[in-house]
Parts: structure tokens; C-alpha cells; sequence
């Protein structure tokens, strides 16, 4: 590609890219960077070999083989070690030879799993809370991701029994 060419496809890759949320990149079939968003230099600097990763992954070979989008969840390494990405490769139309990259974290299923089950336990306390029932929970785990939200629950719930028994409505029979 002449320079005048490639500086203009690098403007629009820029451009493009900067409108996208998730980390993206533009490469050239050939595997060079094109340009980039703050996300995808952020990704390229906690992940070692981000570019060689989205450059030798299957979906970057079916969308330039093919001219059709592709996808692909890899892992790859990082602080804290190995993190599932989804790679979503994109062809620009054919004469720009060119492949949009998004890389996206996915959730953990083990964090995702303990979320709705933490939720769920939350939700029952909430309906038991509402029904009149005003029953602290009882062992909150520090790891749980609610672990914060139930607390401040059970402070809730302390601070209607204390107030109930100021008011006298609620006190102890005699």
C-alpha cells in the first residue's frame, strides 16, 4: 500500500475505531496494526501478545480467507493468569484489505454463577423483609459479591428493629 494510501486507510481506521467501546483494532490481511483504540492499547499492555494473538487466531484467518465475519474465544495470558477472551474478526470491504478486531472479556462462569446464586439469596431475604419477616443473614462470606449489599441489609433490617422498639409498638411483652 503507497504511504498517502496508508495514512488515509490509518484516518479512517481511527476514526472507526474510536467510536467502539470494547477494545479494537484494525490490522492489514498481512497482520500489521493499523490503528487502535485507548482499549485495545490498554488490553495490549496487561495481556502479553495481544497482537500476535488476534493476527495467528482462527477468526482473523476466516475473515481474511473468507470475507465474512468469524469468532473465536481464546484464552490468554495476563496479571492474575489466563482470562477467556471472544475475538470478533471483521472484513472491511475488500479493496481496504483490512480486518476490524473486537476483543471482549468474558465473564468467569464461576464469578457469573456465584453473582445469581448470591442474588437469588438476597432477592428471598428482601421478600421475607417485605412480608414482615425481619430475619438477618445470619453468615455472609467475604468473597461473596453481594457480601457489601448484604450487609448494609442486615443493617437496614438493625435499624427497624431499633427503631420499632423506641416506638414501643414492637417491645417485648412484659
Amino acid at each position: 500500500m503507497k504511504k498517502k494510501g496508508r495514512a488515509a486507510v490509518q484516518e479512517f481506521s481511527l476514526a472507526l475505531v474510536a467510536c467502539i467501546d470494547p477494545p479494537t483494532a484494525v490490522f492489514l490481511q498481512n497482520g500489521d496494526l493499523v490503528g487502535e483504540n485507548w482499549g485495545f492499547d490498554e488490553a495490549s499492555g496487561r495481556w502479553e501478545g495481544m497482537q500476535e494473538f488476534v493476527v495467528e487466531s482462527a477468526a482473523f484467518e476466516r475473515a481474511c480467507r473468507g470475507q465474512a465475519p468469524a469468532e473465536e474465544t481464546v484464552d490468554v495470558r495476563g496479571p492474575g493468569g489466563r482470562r477467556s477472551v471472544l475475538l470478533r474478526c471483521i472484513p472491511l470491504p475488500a479493496r481496504l484489505d483490512l480486518v476490524l478486531a473486537v476483543v471482549e472479556m468474558e465473564e468467569d462462569r464461576d464469578d457469573r454463577s456465584a453473582l445469581q446464586s448470591s442474588a437469588a439469596e438476597l432477592d428471598a431475604c428482601l421478600k421475607r423483609f417485605a412480608a414482615g419477616d425481619r430475619v438477618r443473614i445470619a453468615r455472609i462470606d467475604p468473597g461473596d459479591p453481594l457480601a457489601g449489599v448484604k450487609r448494609s441489609y442486615n443493617a437496614a433490617v438493625e435499624s427497624v428493629d431499633h427503631l420499632l422498639a423506641l416506638s414501643g409498638l414492637f417491645a417485648p411483652p412484659r
